[in-house]
């Protein structure tokens, strides 16, 4: 069974962004006192990590200004439960070419804590085509989760003929108004 092991990040967002977004989550829920963000980093790996591997690891995940600690609401975002992000992709190759053979994959989430918030603001922190909101870290091991591929399956919707098609194109032409028509020849 694989281990997974979560590692704090840096800071997500500068002060600048952070004002930015409490400007505009406050246009949600006016409640909203403050936002603090950081990363956090989650490693699969096939087994548990020595002690030297494991510093490897946080040594090449150290990056960036160091994150404060935060009370309030927790909304990690993560890449879609079920994808492999880009940056999973990257990092989880530099972490094996630093020798950490035994890493499967590492992932990063950012770490939305916001306090005074009345109202669930998740549409407002994550893109909803690319990117899911957990509740806790505990949640995260679902970006792990290996389902088997579904079998295809096959529309049962025939699908016409070309001479049918033909003659719908034909039909959808001749509709159009007189200006749009080709002119005749003859």
């Amino acid at each position: 069974m694989a281990d997974i092991l979560q590692l704090r990040g840096p800071r997500a967002l500068s002060e600048f962004r952070l004002a930015k977004l409490v400007a505009s989550l406050q246009k949600i829920d006016p409640g909203v006192r403050s936002v603090a963000a950081e990363h956090r980093h989650f490693v699969e790996s096939a087994s548990e990590l020595s002690a030297a591997e494991r510093s490897r690891l946080e040594r090449l995940l150290s990056y960036g200004t160091p994150a404060e600690d935060a009370k309030g609401d927790l909304y990690l975002v993560v890449p879609r439960i079920g994808t492999l992000s880009p940056w999973s992709s990257k990092a989880t190759d530099i972490a094996r070419n630093c020798g950490l053979a035994k890493v499967k994959r590492i992932e990063r989430g950012t770490a939305y804590t916001i306090s005074g918030a009345g109202k669930d603001l998740s549409a407002a922190l994550h893109d909803r085509m690319t990117e899911t909101v957990l509740r806790s870290y505990a949640e995260a091991g679902r970006l792990f989760e290996h389902v088997p591929p579904r079998a295809l399956q096959l529309a049962k919707t025939p699908i016409p003929p070309l001479s049918v098609k033909r003659r719908t194109i034909a039909s959808a032409t001749m509709a159009w108004p007189s200006p749009l028509r080709c002119p005749s020849t003859g």
